[in-house]
């Protein structure tokens, strides 16, 4: 019963904090992204970059190629307002993804067939 109740608890402690809700989901064809740090070490393509849910004006993102370092975004957003990058052709090549400044919101990241 001991083990129980503390296991209990700490679901609760979870759920009232917010950090069960926080992981980036990388399955299917459209990531959602909405913690920063290295998303995917693997080579990709992705066909557009969509920033939505942006709480602040000048909030900002930053999202470069994982390890080159080589800058895929750099933007500051207005609160309320969506913003969208298309990636045409082999633009939208990577060998994997970091996620370097994350203001607010969620970013969904659309793969592509390499």
């Amino acid at each position: 019963m001991r083990k129980y109740l503390m296991a209990l608890s700490v679901c609760i402690l979870l759920s009232v904090s917010g950090i069960a809700y926080s992981a980036n989901d990388i399955t299917g064809g459209t990531w959602i992204i909405d913690t920063a740090g290295v998303v995917s070490s693997a080579k990709i393509k992705f066909v557009w970059i969509y920033w939505t849910g942006i709480t602040t004006d000048g909030h900002q993102i930053v999202i470069n190629e994982y390890p080159s370092g080589r800058r895929i975004i750099k933007a500051a957003g207005l609160a309320g307002v969506d913003m969208g990058f298309s990636f045409p052709g082999t633009s939208g090549m990577a060998s994997g993804i970091n996620v370097q400044t994350f203001g607010s919101g969620e970013i969904q990241i659309r793969m592509g067939k390499p």
